[in-house]
Formats: structure tokens, sequence, C-alpha cells
């Protein structure tokens, strides 16, 4: 990184991320009114045409899910 870089965002490996991220959802869809939640994920899924919260989705779309982000 530059040094006049102001501030960085560093994440846990993208599979462990993804995989968290996953387990929230599934935890707010079952909540009342979280099917809407279930239905903005299909929606990512369709435009993006992976699934950025499945490690295989990681892998079909060319990422690496065992590298971290920044």
């Amino acid at each position: 990184m530059p040094l006049q870089v102001p501030g960085v965002i560093v994440t846990a490996p993208l599979a462990a991320l993804s995989g968290h991220l996953q387990a929230l959802a599934a935890r707010a869809e079952s909540l009342p009114g979280g099917e809407q939640l279930g239905d903005l994920r299909k929606g990512i899924t369709a435009r993006l045409g992976f699934d950025p919260f499945t490690r295989e989705g990681l892998l079909a779309a060319g990422i690496d899910p065992d590298r971290a982000a920044a």
C-alpha cells in the first residue's frame, strides 16, 4: 500500500467472510419479513452470475476464496 492511503479495510479469507454473511442472511431470512433478504440475495446472484456467499460461487467467478481482500 502507498504511504498516502488514509485507511484500509482488510478482511479475513473470503471463504470465511462469505460463510459468515451466508449464516447471517439465513438467520435474518427466518425473521418476519426476512424473505425480502432472500429475494435480494437471489437478485445479487442473478446479476453477478455467481453466488458470492458460497465458496463454490467464488471459485466459479475466478476468485480465490482462501485469500483475504483489502
